[in-house]
Order: structure tokens, then sequence, then C-alpha cells
């Protein structure tokens, strides 16, 4: 899957989170992050396989990352 991507500085999320995945209706997903790049390629990974699985366990899994 193909993402744009754009780092952040840590004050622009809110406390406590580090990445997020906005997606957009027919336009690639945007991955926001203020962190290191492999803490969140398992972050993509675990959202790659929540929208296949399209599950609730999968969402929690997201969370765990």
């Amino acid at each position: 899957m193909k993402y744009d991507v754009l780092t952040v500085e840590d004050h622009e999320l809110p406390e406590r989170i580090d990445r997020v995945i906005v997606e957009r209706d027919g336009q690639d997903p945007v991955l926001i992050i203020t962190e290191s790049v492999a803490r969140s390629w398992r972050f993509m990974e675990a959202w790659e396989a929540s929208v296949e699985a399209d599950d609730l366990e999968a969402l929690r899994l997201i969370r765990a990352v």
C-alpha cells in the first residue's frame, strides 16, 4: 500500500499520540508521525492488517503497536 508521509513536531499532535493515519477517499492515506521510522512501520503494517480484516481485534492491535 502507498502512503503519503508527513512528519510533524511533537507538540503538533495531541498528548501521547505519536502517529495517526488519515484515510482519504480516492487518494493515498496520509501517515502523520512524530517518532521513529521503525515504530511507525509497525503501525502501518498493523493498520493495513486491520483494513484487510476489518474487525475490532485488528483495531485493538493498532492501539497496542
